[in-house]
């Protein structure tokens, strides 16, 4: 179930690429190529997410703390990794795997996302379009992900 979800994500972002407000051209999602290998997924307690994001130095975006973890993607894994109360029929969590699959789309790409900024706000926005196209609306707190690198955002 969750290869077919994904595989409609990636169908998804493929067809609604050019029509995400408010992502600087330099970061278009029409740049990238989805015909990429589908990542690893791996369902964690949120014990054990949080252990698995923070023993190895990671931190979260806009918190020096170590708070609560809904997933996050390790690049050279290739894997995806989710708290275990995911629920597929969850728009908010189909969201959270949404956001970390365009991260794994985004590094299959080589895309330069080293500036923190440039990585998470072009995938928060595209998450936003995602999960507004079901008509659900998604506030989307793109401070936190302000950092100094950024040259494209500063305005969100």
């Amino acid at each position: 179930m969750l290869e077919f979800l994904i595989a409609g994500m990636l169908a998804w972002m493929t067809s609604n690429c050019a029509v995400v407000d408010e992502i600087h051209p330099k970061h278009s999602p029409c740049q990238y190529n989805y015909n990429v290998t589908h990542p690893k997924v791996v369902f964690l307690s949120q014990k054990n997410l949080r252990y698995e994001f923070y023993s190895r130095g990671s931190s979260a975006v806009g918190s020096n703390e170590n708070v609560d973890l809904y997933g996050f993607y390790r690049r050279k894994e290739k894997t995806i990794f989710l708290e275990s109360t995911w629920d597929k029929d969850n728009i908010y969590d189909q969201g959270t795997l949404f956001h970390e699959l365009y991260h794994h789309v985004q590094f299959e790409n080589h895309s330069d996302v080293s500036c923190i900024s440039h990585r998470e706000i072009p995938t928060a926005l595209f998450q936003k379009r995602f999960i507004n196209s079901f008509g659900v609306d998604e506030d989307m707190y793109l401070y936190l992900y302000d950092a100094p690198c950024n040259v494209y955002y500063k305005e969100l």
